[in-house]
């Protein structure tokens, strides 16, 4: 089964039920590459370059990179639209790349339907929530339902397979 159908059976799942986003963030745990086959990022060719940030703390746990997504599904519609991807060296990078895309989706809607989201950006327990939850090999994901569309912020650890020497 090609990366792109895993992805799209994965979108499936989300789709089926938005509500229980812990089956997307199943379905979603095991991809280890981008379902664009040009696509020339190391992490999603299964080569994990050294993290140059030095947080070797993911690694410990056997989780070698996160996957973050952004997902977006319009009323009366049970497509799921990707809004954005990105593979992350560390749970707070993976956090970082979500909180960036929720003030900018923040910014495009109007103050009553943006309010949800910037108190989401400003909860720091919950920003510690989604941090622990990567760190133990749990995904994580936010909804945010507005009257135009229902966003999916989800985090998840991706298990890359051991470099053969």
């Amino acid at each position: 089964m090609s990366a792109a159908e895993e992805m799209e059976r994965a979108r499936q799942a989300a789709a089926r039920s938005l509500s229980a986003s812990r089956e997307a963030v199943a379905a979603l745990r095991d991809l280890t590459r981008c379902p664009d086959d040009r696509c020339s990022r190391l992490c999603c060719r299964g080569r994990v370059p050294a993290s140059p940030y030095g947080d070797r703390r993911a690694e410990a746990y056997g989780l070698r990179r996160f996957r973050s997504e952004v997902l977006a599904c319009l009323p009366g519609d049970q497509r799921l639209v990707p809004l954005g991807s990105r593979c992350a060296a560390t749970p707070r990078l993976a956090v970082h790349w979500l909180r960036h895309r929720a003030e900018r989706i923040a910014d495009q809607l109007d103050p009553p339907e943006a309010e949800l989201a910037l108190r989401w950006l400003k909860d720091q327990r919950e920003h510690e929530h989604s941090l622990s939850a990567l760190v133990r090999g749990v995904g994580y994901t936010f909804t945010l339902c507005t009257e135009a569309a229902r966003y999916l912020l989800m985090a998840t650890p991706v298990h890359l397979p051991e470099e053969q020497p």
